[in-house]
């Protein structure tokens, strides 16, 4: 069987367990996450004398979404870093440098296709995440305005009916893991 033929059925699959759906747990729903995340990345700063050095952004995250559809999770999130900085050649020093982060989010909720139950501990969804970022460096008094975006695949368990843990991998130009708390009402 070819791949068109594979990638056909899979469509008609997913849109036949679809149209099985009734009302899902996702539409109507408020969900926050307190989460926490890091990236480390390496820089050229002299390009004439290829000078580098590597970043580490430690932050903190916060995001509110709420379920528009069945599958559906639109929201916002908002970020707070302190910039820690190590030269190329290995010292570290740590800037008066600080990262508020600022954007939207979208969420598709998978199991809503399988799974209709209200009290369903567990919950799959693809993120797509977009923003800016203002750099404030105290020391030079200079900000500046930056995009940031990434597109993850995430989990999260709730232990009690309303509190979880969640974690997120994916690619972005922050970060590839985010994890930590999560509360829906």
């Amino acid at each position: 069987m070819n791949n068109k033929k594979i990638i056909g059925l899979l469509l008609l699959a997913i849109v036949a367990v679809s149209a099985l759906a009734q009302d899902s747990y996702i539409k109507g729903r408020w969900n926050a996450k307190l989460g926490y995340s890091n990236s480390f990345f390496t820089e050229i700063e002299n390009q004439a004398r290829l000078d580098s050095y590597t970043s580490s952004k430690p932050m903190a995250l916060f995001d509110v979404g709420y379920g528009i559809s069945k599958h559906f999770e639109v929201g916002g999130t908002l970020g707070f870093s302190p910039y820690i900085r190590s030269e190329s050649n290995g010292r570290t020093m740590k800037q008066d440098n600080y990262l508020y982060l600022f954007g939207a989010q979208a969420n598709y909720h998978i199991l809503p296709h399988w799974v209709e139950s209200d009290d369903f501990r567990f919950d799959l969804y693809l993120s797509v995440k977009a923003g800016g970022y203002i750099d404030q460096n105290l020391v030079f008094n200079i900000t500046d305005f930056n995009g940031y975006y990434g597109i993850y695949a995430g989990s999260a368990f709730y232990f009690k009916r309303h509190l979880g843990l969640f974690a997120e991998v994916g690619y972005g130009n922050f970060t590839n893991l985010r994890y930590g708390l999560t509360w829906k009402w």
